[in-house]
């Protein structure tokens, strides 16, 4: 789903602690009548702040039902549904360097709760285990759902590798969630923004669905291009788009 750079290569991931450091008390505020997702106005939204996931302090398991609202294919058949998505977050959050590490979280919070999520990777992540996964959520009684093995076998394991093979500097946005109460206040664009805005990647790497024009919009506002189209997960029913913004082009423009 989804290189421009944090800093030097260095920097990132395991070297995490760079990465951390830089968005510590990072606190982006949503104004009244910012300009929402879908190019209305709202006002009203309170303060909303931009920053890496605590594990020891925030709810993961409310990130985790975010996620779970990602798209209607791929986090359904991971997750099964939003109870196991809050059961399963303490272990999917609590591996270093793997894909859904904190350090690679960023999360929007307003009025103390956790409103959006994005998940990115560099070729840095850890590979998938799906393994050692399966054994340590059936050490905490958590049923695997049914379609959990063909999540991980089509679509987390290749995501993963995917980014593994990243040059340097490229970074894949792997989700971007919000919470589906307040959709369309910009709470995407603004941690969109944010991690756009740190230029810690050269390049920048997503997958959207091809029915999602609110989605696809949003992207071609902060700067990404379809490059190609293919057949998406599960099935070849499903059709999504592979973009790109390059912080040159951006800049150039």
């Amino acid at each position: 789903m989804s290189s421009e750079r944090f800093g030097s290569n260095q920097d990132k991931h395991g070297e995490g602690e760079t990465i951390g450091k830089e968005w510590q008390n990072m606190d982006a505020k949503m104004q009244p009548d910012a300009e929402s997702d879908n190019g209305e106005r709202y006002k009203d939204t309170g303060e909303v702040k931009v920053r890496l996931l605590n594990p020891e302090t925030d709810d993961l398991s409310r990130a985790a039902n975010l996620l779970f609202q990602v798209d209607p294919y791929i986090c359904p058949d991971f997750f099964g549904d939003e109870e196991r998505a809050e059961r399963m977050s303490g272990i999917l959050f609590g591996e270093e360097g793997g894909l859904f590490d904190p350090q690679h979280i960023l999360v929007a919070e307003q009025d103390g709760k956790i409103v959006g999520v994005l998940v990115f990777a560099d070729n840095q992540v850890k590979p998938w285990n799906s393994t050692d996964l399966k054994t340590k959520l059936k050490e905490v009684d958590v049923e695997l759902p049914e379609y959990f093995d063909r999540a991980n076998e089509r679509y987390m394991e290749p995501v993963v590798e995917g980014a593994r093979n990243l040059p340097d500097g490229v970074v894949e946005i792997e989700f971007c969630a919000t919470d589906r109460e307040i959709r369309g206040k910009g709470i995407g664009t603004k941690m969109f923004s944010e991690f756009l805005g740190q230029k810690r990647y050269q390049e920048q790497h997503l997958t959207v669905l091809a029915d999602n024009p609110a989605a696809i919009h949003l992207y071609e506002k902060m700067g990404f291009r379809i490059v190609s189209t293919q057949t998406g997960y599960p099935d070849e029913h499903v059709i999504t788009h592979n973009m790109i913004r390059r912080n040159d082009e951006v800049e150039n423009a």
